[in-house]
């Protein structure tokens, strides 16, 4: 069944009722972002009318030298349907990830932040739908943080020094699990130590 008419829609990311479908319109398969749609669904998962378009891109002037145009990816719903957060690529995808923003599921309004954190495109809503976890993103061997945005405020560092690659919650939200690729070598990480140099899964309070 198609749910969408193209040119070329990806990253599907289903509403936490299914009641609707934000996707990705992009102008070229080879971009890395493009416009944020949604598409309302019928109980029986069909489309439910013509997608629209919830996010304007005017609305994500950044200001500054980023002159690029929006590049929005990675589209998550908050667990309670509301909101809809993503990243704002400003670098047309040479860097992974990009300015973390949220977006109101309803009207599209960019809620007012505090903060715009430079996030991984691997961020994780909470189950309170109040907070994001996400990660530090870079373009280097450096050492990145595992943080948590509180929406509409600031954001706080829960571990420093990792190799983090990948964030999520626990289930009741009481702690972050993420992935620490190993940064024991000698030769890449000589002059980047880190304080989590050792490769696993970890847990964070």
């Amino acid at each position: 069944r198609k749910l969408t008419d193209g040119p070329v829609d990806s990253q599907p990311a289903p509403s936490p009722d299914l009641s609707r479908l934000a996707f990705v319109r992009k102008a070229s398969a080879a971009d890395y972002g493009g416009e944020l749609w949604v598409v309302e669904l019928t109980p029986q998962l069909a489309p439910a009318g013509p997608p629209r378009r919830l996010v304007d891109p005017a609305g994500l002037t950044r200001g500054g030298a980023d002159v690029s145009p929006p590049m929005v990816a990675s589209p998550r719903w908050s667990p309670t349907g509301r909101h809809i957060a993503f990243v704002d690529n400003p670098t047309g995808g040479t860097v992974d990830g990009g300015i973390l923003t949220v977006a109101d599921a309803g009207t599209g309004a960019l809620l007012p932040a505090q903060e715009r954190p430079w996030a991984e495109a691997s961020f994780a809503w909470a189950p309170d739908g109040d907070h994001i976890a996400w990660i530090d993103a870079r373009s280097d061997v450096g050492p990145v943080a595992v943080n948590v945005l509180t929406v509409g405020g600031t954001s706080s560092a829960v571990a420093t020094g990792t190799n983090a690659s990948s964030v999520t919650y626990a289930d009741d939200g009481s702690r972050l699990i993420f992935t620490n690729p190993d940064t024991t070598d000698p030769g890449m990480f000589r002059e980047n130590p880190f304080t989590v140099r050792v490769g696993g899964v970890y847990s964070a309070r």
